[in-house]
């Protein structure tokens, strides 16, 4: 008999024979029976299996909706409060009010959208607004800075002729309308600058003595004028040489310096210099400008360092200035890692002051080559002048001229593509804004069509940094703003043709630069001043002797202290190397030293005197 299932063999047994054999009429159905029972087992295991698959699937649903419900809970409770918060009619909503709060967050995603919207239109207009007045700036810029480039320049030139006396003060008065003008146009540019972000910082070696003291001797004129006494301390430990930005520096002391002359009727103003402390190599120097002027109501302080801000409005019709000095020292100021500060009182004075935490470095890294004025020279040197301007033309061919340049003229591109096709000369000075061809075109036919090399520099009355980078970019070589000094002119001609500095005249005992520039080329006053040298460095080198002779060595080092200004303004290398020789051995009281050093100050001063004797012959 088959294998039958358990359940259905059981009952079998109830009714079959004791053999236990099934009758063969019913086998078929026995076994269909039993095959329904197994069918019964397998599909009974199947649904045990599925029920209790099913119950642990709904269960880990349930869990599911369960958490989800929570989350949507949570946010309808926090919706509720955000509408509630941000609804200005602080509406009370319910929990079923999910449309209610769709719509307020569909609205105040719309609104949204809309703010960035007029955000980025007003970016736009912004952006426009300030492309319109750079635009502005840069023709402002051209359209003063050309003529004035004329009115210095010839101004200059005029100065250094045979005037009257009358006719000097009429120069006189012309220059300082016209610089006065300049400083008025530089301080917009400079809060344009300084606004765009664009201002850049340099870090160069400079000599912190010989940065501060030009900033006195150019002041002290005025504060002459006034009757009011310009002074200066300078702290032996502060610097000397530096790494900073000798430029802005200089000119954040020389804004608070003319102001303080400015607004001081009696007394005095002090540039102090101090080194406050060092670390690893680090100063910082604090910066002082103390003067006994008019000073500034307590209420004003707050105000001052603002554009266009004046501490009273009477200042400015009584003073003059456009409120635009003090704003820039600032920004300059923070731009090198300092703040401007200001003590005042009333009718008894200000002190503004500011500290710079600058890096020392080597002397002589800070020691920068400069022209010798007299000697400027340009002998053998062709220069094709590309300008339109008349008196622009006038004044350069006049100053090239004076340097034994030969000088080829063209008023447009054009015609200097003509000249250089000719003949080349060995340099080009090419004016930007010209009618037929403009600088950059003609700059870039020179660089490609011709395939030239020779160097250009661009003269721009646009002195926006902007501007010098585009001139660049178009393969000029340099680049001179309008109005140029003459040195400025002739440093950035000889930074392109370096060796017409090697084949000019050099003074190795001594330069009258320094008197060039304080003079501006005046050769009356630089005669008259060597003049004067000569017959004082005879009585000093008296007073020396007998001293050394006395063995009076404070005395001694009194008279070479006195001297020094001297021999720094003549720049006796020499000379200036043995006085302080000298110094050291009148600390030292070794008197058979300071015979010997004063035997080999005797020649090197006479060297110098009979070459200024014979300098003063030209004059």
């Amino acid at each position: 008999m088959p294998q039958l299932h358990r359940l259905l063999e059981r009952q079998i047994r109830k009714f079959i024979s004791a053999d236990g054999t099934i009758p063969d009429h019913i086998l078929e159905f026995v076994y269909a029976v039993n095959e329904s029972y197994r069918l019964y087992e397998e599909n009974r295991q199947l649904i045990e299996r599925a029920m209790r698959l099913g119950s642990e699937e709904l269960q880990e649903k349930n869990e599911l909706l369960q958490s989800a419900y929570d989350k949507q809970q949570m946010l309808i409770g926090e919706l509720k409060q955000a509408v509630h918060e941000v609804s200005p009619e602080h509406l009370d909503v319910e929990d079923s009010d999910l449309i209610q709060i769709t719509h307020f967050l569909k609205q105040a995603i719309e609104d949204r959208k809309s703010v960035e919207r007029d955000l980025v239109n007003a970016r736009s207009v912004a952006e426009a607004s300030l492309e319109a007045r750079k635009l502005f700036l840069a023709n402002i810029s051209h359209e003063i800075r050309t003529p004035m480039n004329a009115i210095l320049g010839i101004a200059a030139l005029l100065k250094e002729s045979d005037l009257s006396q009358t006719q000097s003060d009429y120069v006189k008065a012309i220059q300082t309308s016209a610089n006065g003008l300049m400083v008025i146009i530089n301080d917009v540019l400079d809060v344009s600058k300084i606004e765009s972000g664009k201002f850049t910082l340099e870090k160069i070696p400079f000599n912190l003595k010989d940065l501060i003291q030009p900033i006195i001797r150019g002041m002290g004129t005025r504060a002459s004028e006034k009757g009011i006494d310009l002074d200066l301390h300078l702290d032996p430990a502060a610097g000397p040489a530096l790494i900073g930005d000798p430029t802005r520096i200089g000119q954040v002391l020389a804004n608070l310096v003319s102001n303080a002359i400015k607004f001081t009727a009696t007394g005095s103003v002090e540039l102090r210099v101090e080194m406050q402390f060092e670390v690893n190599n680090l100063q910082q120097v604090l910066f002082e400008v103390e003067d006994t002027g008019i000073g500034i109501e307590s209420e004003k302080l707050d105000t001052i360092f603002e554009q266009f801000e004046q501490a009273d409005i009477s200042i400015t019709r009584k003073y003059g200035g456009t409120g635009l000095g003090l704003s820039i020292s600032k920004s300059l100021v923070e731009l090198m890692g300092g703040k401007l500060q200001v003590r005042s009182k009333p009718g008894v004075g200000s002190t503004f002051s500011f500290s710079l935490t600058l890096l020392k470095t080597e002397l002589q890294e800070a020691v920068q080559s400069v022209s010798v004025f007299a000697s400027y020279d340009l002998k053998g040197i062709t220069v094709l002048l590309v300008e339109d301007n008349e008196l622009n033309r006038f004044l350069a061919i006049t100053l090239l001229q004076k340097w034994n340049a030969v000088v080829e003229v063209a008023t447009n591109g054009e015609e200097a593509l003509d000249i250089i096709s000719g003949s080349l000369p060995d340099i080009v000075l090419m004016d930007l804004q010209m009618p037929v061809m403009d600088g950059f075109a003609t700059t870039d036919k020179i660089r490609t069509t011709y395939n030239l090399s020779l160097p250009i520099i661009a003269l721009t009355a646009n002195a926006l940094e902007s501007e010098r980078i585009k001139c660049m970019e178009a393969g000029m070589n340099d680049c001179v703003s309008k109005p140029y000094q003459a040195k400025e002119l002739f440093d950035a001609i000889a930074r392109q043709l370096p060796h017409i500095l090697n084949e000019k005249q050099e003074y190795s005992s001594y330069s009258l630069d320094k008197l060039h520039v304080m003079y501006e080329g005046n050769k009356k006053n630089i005669k008259k001043t060597i003049a004067v040298f000569l017959k004082q460095i005879e009585n000093d080198m008296k007073e020396l002797s007998t001293a050394v002779s006395a063995r009076e060595y404070k005395a001694v080092q009194s008279i070479l202290h006195k001297m020094h200004s001297s021999i720094e303004l003549f720049e006796m290398r020499e000379v200036k190397k043995i006085m302080a020789l000298l110094r050291e051995d009148a600390i030292e009281r070794n008197p058979d030293a300071l015979n010997k050093r004063l035997e080999k100050l005797f020649p090197a001063i006479h060297e110098v005197s009979e070459a200024l004797m014979k300098e003063t012959a030209k004059y």
